[in-house]
């Protein structure tokens, strides 16, 4: 059963140079999309460090007599200051993954291209 009130529900299965093809393209943007996440990690390191410098002028925004006030908006940046240092730290954490990953396919497509020529395909 592949579709449902005429929805596909799943695709129909490759063949195998089909599948072979899909998988050399996503090899090929493996470097691609390092560079993005590596990008991202800068800019979320950036945000962080920014946030840090908004927090020690923050002291200057709040009144020395609202402590609870400040108390509050200290928490509320220094939380959203970690976050962006956890999105930062992911981002590089995926740039360094596909950067060296994808090893197997790496290793399949080499594979392939040695046995091809000696296999005909299959009918």
């Amino acid at each position: 059963m592949t579709k449902i009130f005429g929805i596909k529900i799943r695709r129909e299965p490759f063949t195998d140079e089909e599948y072979v093809a899909a998988i050399r393209k996503v090899v090929a943007r493996s470097k691609r999309s390092a560079a993005f996440h590596a990008i991202f990690a800068l800019f979320f390191l950036g945000a962080t460090l920014c946030l840090f410098g908004f927090i020690d002028k923050a002291e200057n925004l709040v009144a020395p007599d609202s402590v609870r006030m400040g108390t509050f908006v200290g928490f509320m940046l220094g939380a959203l200051a970690g976050f962006q240092f956890m999105l930062a730290v992911q981002s590089l954490i995926w740039a360094v993954q596909r950067w060296s990953g994808l090893r197997t396919e790496r290793l399949l497509l080499r594979y392939h291209d040695e046995v091809s020529p000696a296999c005909p395909p299959n009918p």
